[in-house]
């Protein structure tokens, strides 16, 4: 797993006529709760595709939130906010989800970049 992370901004160009879905997640111009939603059970399927920030390491430690339970909230949570655009580019959320009696929330970001396409960074996690 990698600790940092380089962002990118690859701008979207829209001419007024209806556009594909482009290949990558930036560029999404609108990205909706259920494009979101299918994208994060695409990537959950791949656990190498879920990255996390050592914030969210530390959090999932003081917490005991486990990799699986983040990965139940991304293939079933709920949208609590979000999606919507981070200033570098990428897509940001928080989902909850009730798991093991307990509801856990992950705050996630979708990305991209040449060597891993399309993938997920966990921000942080909490319980309650």
């Amino acid at each position: 797993m990698r600790e940092s992370f380089n962002y990118s901004i690859i701008p979207s160009e829209t001419d007024g006529a209806h556009m594909e879905q482009p290949d990558n997640i930036i560029m999404f111009s609108d990205l909706s709760e259920a494009v979101a939603k299918s994208k994060l059970r695409e990537l959950a399927k791949d656990s190498s595709k879920v990255f996390y920030t050592d914030h969210a390491r530390k959090r999932m430690k003081q917490r005991k939130i486990t990799p699986s339970q983040i990965l139940c909230c991304m293939e079933h949570g709920q949208f609590e906010e979000g999606p919507y655009r981070e200033t570098n580019g990428s897509w940001k959320m928080k989902l909850s989800v009730v798991s093991a009696g307990d509801v856990i929330s992950v705050v996630v970001v979708l990305d991209y970049d040449d060597i891993t396409k399309d993938h997920s960074i966990v921000i942080t996690v909490i319980r309650g």
